[in-house]
């Protein structure tokens, strides 16, 4: 079975998503997977494009932007849209991994919805995926490959999935959040914002200022 792993975050360097692909690797064991990176600017050589229409299976891995899929993402997806629709027949199976900086994984349940819209236009199989919250975590917290600590919940949400997909069965979508009291994720989050608010020259006042 060949199975596509695709990152599709706009970020070359630490980047949430391409953190949850690397993690879920290993669990696919002695099935051939192959990865491939759509970063904001990217443009695929034909290779490429044939890698993706020639997969038995696909799953993207990406964040949530404005509740739905990054724009960037949207064009490529757009693209392999045209190229099925000059086949006479695709039988990719379609998963999803999506993650938002929100605490809880819900959130990414209309990007989730988005992506099985665009299966039934292409004519692939959607079946199912994971919705990640506490985005925030996953490049901070060193260990995604245990089923305790932190992202504990995510490991084991990995391993569900990519079981899943060796069958190439119906995953049904999964929401998840770090098991980390929620209080302190919001305080970890405000301090990011005020330590990068002071690096661009401006005080902790300026989150409340009104323009």
């Amino acid at each position: 079975m060949n199975i596509l792993l695709i990152n599709g975050s706009p970020k070359r360097k630490e980047s949430a998503s391409a953190r949850l692909l690397e993690g879920m690797i290993p669990l696919f064991h002695s099935n051939v997977t192959k990865t491939l990176s759509l970063f904001a600017g990217s443009v695929l050589s034909e290779r490429e494009w044939d890698a993706v229409m020639q997969a038995d299976v696909l799953v993207f891995f990406f964040p949530l932007y404005v509740d739905g899929i990054p724009s960037h993402l949207l064009y490529h997806m757009h693209t392999v849209q045209q190229m099925a629709a000059e086949r006479d027949k695709c039988t990719l199976s379609v998963y999803a991994v999506v993650n938002c900086g929100f605490f809880e994984g819900e959130q990414t349940r209309y990007a989730l919805q988005m992506v099985e819209n665009w299966c039934i236009r292409c004519g692939f199989s959607w079946k199912g995926g994971l919705g990640i919250g506490g985005g925030g975590m996953l490049t901070a917290v060193s260990n995604l490959s245990s089923h305790h600590g932190p992202l504990g919940p995510v490991f084991d949400g990995l391993y569900a999935l990519s079981d899943t997909i060796r069958e190439q069965e119906y995953f049904k979508n999964q929401f998840l959040s770090p098991a980390f009291p929620r209080l302190f994720y919001k305080l970890a989050a405000q301090s990011r914002w005020r330590s990068a608010i002071r690096k661009n020259g401006l005080s902790s006042r300026a989150l409340s200022r009104r323009m």
